[in-house]
């Protein structure tokens, strides 16, 4: 190992072209100087030139070192950051490297930029309420968004990139499709999708590139409440006007009658005035009721409501009491359950009506001589009125539309006992707007059960 070290400290070592150039320099200028002051000007000429050529030689070779270190940082993905740490010795290559520098920072932060304001995109699109679906020129899916897949079914992450008629199985979404896509931007269409229950408002914008339509955008606004509502909003003014025909009609017709006898008979005057009172009876119970519910749908009926903690005995002492005289023409007994000191947070008027409608139907439609219960009990942290009959009952087909406005299960016999059609419309929103609902069990033959359900109040005395 010594001689072997003596070997290597010893051995010649081969100078670089750009020592060797540096030394032909030095000798070139100090024999230059020396030709000079002999006299020798051809000679100093030309070792001033091969002066010159070592010095632009060696300059060349710095620059040419410098610019492969930085092309070697640049080809192998270094961080901008390191091209301020490379051990550059040429000030030209030093000022590229700091102008790639601030290339790299100001991508670098446009980078940041645009992916935070496409993430920003990702999440709004992912976060609406409508479905949207993405396609390109050939029909193929790009993006669409969570909404899109539970509308069309399409499993997560194994859509993209298919042809639109393989995944969405609409035929009017993909006609949409080749109407944007051929002609443009497209009108919204009302769609029927899915199990053809639900409504959507389709519309579709093309995308639009140098050579036209390079795809297409579709968005779907589920539209099927706001259906709804204009049908039961349809619904509601005709059944109103048809209600409010059938009293006004009777009362002129009556009255015309009796505008035109010229000796009236007092037996047709006393039967034809009581026609009229009973219909205008009948016409302002009707405009008493739709302004009610009218209240109980509006916003405004939750900010104004005035609810205190009321006795619940109290309050059905005193329904049955207004509805006594009509349950005795009838023979019909109600009879209340409850606990004496049972409270609820309520509006007492309102809890009053709801229970008067439901004990009023029960005492009309139950048979002469019959038993009406009205019970009431604290249920968890709710109180329960329970209002039960020995009626004819309902089948079960007129359940779910009971609480409709206007609906009748018998249209005739109610009309005859009476009533407006919106008395189990008013129970339900009384008992929505109290936070509470209200249900039916019933039996054909056997009578029906209806409860209303009440968020409860501390009881007295606690």
């Amino acid at each position: 190992m010594p001689a072997t070290r003596m070997l290597d400290s010893t051995a010649p070592r081969t100078p670089s072209p750009q020592a060797m150039w540096a030394t032909l320099g030095s000798i070139g200028t100090v024999v230059t100087v020396a030709a000079a002051l002999l006299g020798w000007a051809w000679v100093a000429a030309l070792l001033g030139a091969l002066t010159a050529l070592a010095w632009v030689s060696m300059r060349a070779a710095r620059v040419h070192r410098s610019l492969r270190s930085l092309t070697r940082h640049l080809e192998n993905d270094a961080p901008s950051a390191s091209l301020l740490r490379m051990d550059v010795d040429c000030p030209e290559t030093a000022r590229v490297a700091r102008a790639i520098q601030r290339i790299f920072d100001r991508e670098a932060g446009d980078r940041a930029q645009v992916e935070a304001e496409l993430d920003d995109l990702r999440r709004t699109i992912e976060v609406i309420g409508h479905g949207l679906i993405v396609v390109d020129s050939q029909h193929r899916l790009l993006r669409a968004n969570r909404v899109a897949e539970l509308l069309f079914r399409l499993q997560p992450d194994s859509w993209r990139g298919r042809v639109v008629e393989e995944c969405v199985r609409e035929p009017a979404v993909h006609d949409l499709i080749r109407q944007c896509l051929k002609g443009g931007e497209v009108a919204p269409t009302e769609l029927r999708l899915g199990d053809a229950a639900r409504v959507y408002l389709a519309a579709a914008e093309p995308l639009r590139g140098s050579q036209g339509p390079q795809g297409a955008l579709l968005v779907f606004d589920d539209i099927t409440r706001l259906k709804r509502l204009e049908a039961l909003r349809t619904d509601f003014a005709a059944n109103v006007s048809h209600e409010l025909r059938t009293p006004i009609t009777s009362i002129r017709g009556y009255a015309e009658t009796l505008l035109g006898m010229d000796s009236p008979d007092p037996a047709h005057v006393k039967r034809f005035t009581e026609i009229i009172a009973r219909n205008a009876s009948r016409l302002a119970m009707l405009i008493e009721d739709i302004l009610t519910l009218s209240f109980l749908e509006s916003p405004a009926a939750h900010r104004t409501l005035e609810c205190a903690t009321v006795s619940v005995p109290a309050i059905l002492s005193g329904v049955v009491e207004t509805l006594r005289p009509t349950a005795d023409a009838r023979s019909i007994a109600v009879r209340i359950t409850t606990d004496p000191l049972l409270t609820v947070r309520a509006n007492e008027s309102l809890v009053s009506q709801a229970l008067a409608n439901l004990v009023s139907n029960a005492v009309k439609y139950s048979p002469v001589g019959a038993e009406v219960s009205v019970k009431a009990a604290s249920q968890g942290d709710a109180v329960c009125f329970e209002v039960s009959d020995t009626g004819p009952g309902i089948a079960a087909e007129h359940i779910p539309r009971l609480f409709e406005r206007f609906y009748r299960v018998d249209d005739a016999r109610s009309r005859e006992l009476g009533g407006t059609g919106l008395g189990l419309a008013i129970v339900k929103h009384i008992a929505k707007i109290h936070g509470g609902d209200v249900s039916v069990t019933s039996q054909v033959g056997r009578g029906s059960t209806f409860t209303i359900r009440i968020p409860r109040a501390t009881p007295v005395g606690w």
